[in-house]
């Protein structure tokens, strides 16, 4: 008898690792993708699962996809990206010359193409967290700057984190 549990165990593992590789702009995430989703076309297809197999069959054909074709994404948009706290941008590597040769600071040009262009949006990121909400409610601070006026009624109304 085939031992399933270790067969779907490294799928899960790839899966997985397919997460940790896709954050890290690795593009070995999308053989993770394939091999994962080609275990799960095994796996359903032997216990008649057709339509999950077919399904995961999908996903194997966009992992090959993607890894193929990531690039031809601005063929049919601009991408616009916010800074997020604690994240740089790449300085080496073929998403940072992917990024260099397709980087546009000037809204102008971008209007007059419909795609194309990557453009980075510079936006003051504040600090704000449901935990910090719930502290400075609690201890009776000002939230004005961090909530929407109705969102900060609703919390005085209902007493929410006294």
């Amino acid at each position: 008898m085939f031992d399933w549990v270790n067969l779907e165990t490294l799928a899960v593992v790839l899966s997985i690792a397919y997460l940790i590789l896709a954050m890290k702009e690795n593009s070995l995430c999308w053989y993770c993708a394939f091999f994962s989703t080609a275990i799960y076309v095994w796996i359903f297809g032997d216990v008649n699962l057709y339509m999950e197999s077919g399904l995961n069959m999908y996903y194997m054909a966009m992992a090959i996809y993607g890894w193929h074709q990531w690039q031809q994404i601005l063929d049919f948009c601009h991408i616009a990206v916010s800074s997020r706290p604690g994240y740089e941008q790449p300085e080496a590597g073929p998403l940072a010359e992917w990024i260099a040769c397709h980087r546009s600071d000037d809204l102008s040009e971008i209007k007059r193409k419909p795609s194309g262009y990557i453009y980075f949006c510079d936006l003051s990121m504040l600090d704000i967290s449901s935990t910090n909400i719930r502290v400075k409610v609690a201890k009776g601070d000002d939230v004005d700057l961090m909530l929407p006026d109705s969102v900060i009624s609703y919390i005085q109304k209902n007493r929410l984190y006294e």
